[in-house]
């Protein structure tokens, strides 16, 4: 389900996007970041994007997706570190109240614009 969320976020940034190119541009790639926690996957979020793209005019648009990075903060001795998955204990103390400080499940990063020949 959140997958099919993120891919229509994608679609709405290219619309918006698409809405502002000069004559000779046109879309050619769409970066975003997706948290590595997240319970949308790289692979489940390019399929769906895929087909609801191929849709639209955006069915040849390439997403290309990076892995966010998370921060978390350790409770008892306020050590900050980043992490790449999930974690239930402090690297430094070994505390298990953890908070996180950085994360966003998804981001629409970039789209990136392509100019056509003589334009």
């Amino acid at each position: 389900m959140h997958d099919i969320t993120f891919a229509n976020q994608v679609l709405r940034a290219l619309a918006a996007k698409a809405s502002t190119l000069k004559k000779g541009e046109k879309i050619s790639g769409v970066n975003v970041a997706l948290s590595p926690i997240s319970h949308v996957k790289p692979g489940t979020l390019t399929e769906t994007y895929k087909q609801l793209a191929g849709q639209t005019e955006f069915g040849s648009v390439a997403l290309n997706i990076r892995t966010l990075k998370i921060v978390v903060a350790c409770t008892s001795c306020g050590v900050s570190f980043p992490i790449d998955g999930p974690v239930f204990s402090c690297i430094k103390c070994g505390g298990t109240s953890l908070d996180i400080k950085e994360n966003n499940e998804f981001l629409v990063e970039s789209v990136e614009i392509e100019r056509l020949g003589d334009a």
